[in-house]
């Protein structure tokens, strides 16, 4: 089976079999419900040769924040919507993850939680959100 993960926007993981899909496109657009973003700069996992994928206009859509990235100590970055997490070689293919990842990546996400104040850009409100946060 070649897996995927995915943290979803309410905090779940959720393992993705890539054979359900047609393309792995259509498994990383599929479930970041729409046009995929490459995130390849979050340390903890670039240096596992660990990927995430986003869905590129998620705070624009206002999608819920699932995602925390910290750099000494202040918060500098969220990432909205759900995540796909996969695996890259050195000619830049997105491949699946095995089982030393996934347990690296919960692990990881496991680590440290933080409550994130932020403004709803579409309906305008302030909302509060657990999330995960990673230091880079």
């Amino acid at each position: 089976m070649k897996k995927y993960l995915v943290l979803t926007v309410d905090g779940m993981f959720k393992e993705l079999d890539e054979e359900c899909y047609e393309s792995t496109y259509e498994l990383l657009r599929d479930n970041v419900d729409g046009v995929i973003e490459h995130v390849s700069w979050i340390t903890p996992f670039a240096k596992q040769g660990i990927d995430l994928w986003v869905n590129d206009e998620g705070k624009l859509l206002g999608l819920d924040i699932s995602l925390g990235i910290r750099q000494n100590d202040n918060l500098i970055e969220v990432l909205n919507g759900n995540i796909v997490f996969a695996r890259n070689n050195k000619e830049g293919e997105t491949l699946p993850l095995d089982d030393e990842d996934i347990s690296f990546i919960k692990k990881t996400l496991q680590i440290e939680k933080a409550l994130i104040q932020f403004k709803n850009p579409i309906t305008g409100k302030f909302m509060m959100k657990i999330v995960p946060v990673v230091e880079i």
